[in-house]
């Protein structure tokens, strides 16, 4: 009997160790990268904690004052090009606005050739017959749409 419960729990321990062996393995999902957006606010984060960090060091007695004076310098410039980077406007702006104002002509200008076509003229969706509203922005369709 006793032989009995030893094969037993041997074969219990032999299955647990063997387990991750046989399991089907999981697949590692990658997160999704950080935006340049969501970057510089990380390091913008980062650069003031080394402040509050250098600052307490110089408090704590830990760094000298030409230390201390050096580093703070340093982690300032630091700070200062990442916060004008971050307010600079969007230089891409211009092109994107650019880029919608083409598209909506282009909803505007489609399907005209079809008999009964009819577009938003805020935003250019397809409306349907009988329709009152834009489904897409909400705008009140003229009676000529």
């Amino acid at each position: 009997m006793i032989y009995f419960l030893f094969l037993i729990m041997a074969w219990v321990a032999l299955g647990l160790v063997a387990y991750p062996l046989w399991r089907p393995q999981r697949r590692i999902v990658a997160e999704p990268s950080l935006g340049l957006r969501d970057s510089m606010k990380s390091q913008q984060d980062a650069t003031y904690f080394a402040l509050t960090e250098l600052q307490f060091d110089y408090e704590l007695g830990n760094l000298s004052p030409q230390d201390h004076q050096e580093l703070e310098e340093k982690y300032r410039a630091k700070a200062i090009s990442i916060l004008k980077e971050l307010d600079a406007p969007n230089q891409g702006a211009a092109l994107d606005k650019e880029v919608e104002e083409a598209i909506k002509e282009i909803r505007l200008t489609r399907g005209k050739g079809v008999a009964g076509a009819s577009f938003c003229s805020k935003c250019g969706t397809r409306l349907q017959r009988g329709d009152r509203f834009c489904s897409n922005c909400g705008s009140p369709v003229r009676s000529g749409q």
